[in-house]
């Protein structure tokens, strides 16, 4: 066997083993279930509303609480950054709501 059909063979059988068809469940009762595709996978209940997308749509970050900072800190979307961070030209909120309104320079 040569090593290209081989190493193919071992990428067919992680991805087989990495993703599993649709299931209802996850084994472990501390991890939520994310749909994709048509394939599940489980994420740690420590990832929801943490911030990041995990899932696909973004359905880990949805319908969480709203982010409340500290006087000294700036909301971004995905939590709160200090205020020092802001309009110093490094995109810190993922979506970069901390440079958006900066003059320009």
């Amino acid at each position: 066997m040569s090593l290209a059909r081989f190493s193919l063979l071992i990428l067919c059988v992680v991805v087989a083993v990495s993703t599993s068809p649709v299931s209802e469940v996850c084994p472990d009762e501390s991890d939520f279930l994310c749909l994709s595709d048509g394939y599940s996978s489980c994420f740690p209940n420590s990832w929801k509303c943490d911030g990041e997308p995990d899932c696909d749509g973004n359905v880990d970050e949805q319908g969480c609480p709203p982010v409340v900072c500290d006087a000294d800190e700036f909301t971004c979307d995905n939590g709160c950054i200090p205020s020092a961070f802001v309009c110093d030209g490094d995109l810190d909120c993922y979506d970069g709501k901390d440079e958006a309104t900066c003059p320009v320079q």
